[in-house]
């Protein structure tokens, strides 16, 4: 359990790593406005998913 909760936080950093590279270095507004929409779905799906057990 404790081993999903790591793989599922770094799956997460990651994710959200990858996404902020892509918007800041196209620095489009939509594109950011979709990525940090994008990136609060992921954490709270994570949230539901790993934390709230």
């Amino acid at each position: 359990m404790i081993l999903d909760r790591l793989l599922g936080l770094i799956a997460l950093a990651f994710f959200i790593g990858f996404i902020g590279i892509i918007a800041l270095s196209v620095k489009q507004p939509a594109l950011i406005v979709v990525a940090v929409i994008g990136c609060a779905l992921v954490v709270y799906d994570f949230w539901r998913q790993l934390v709230r057990r």
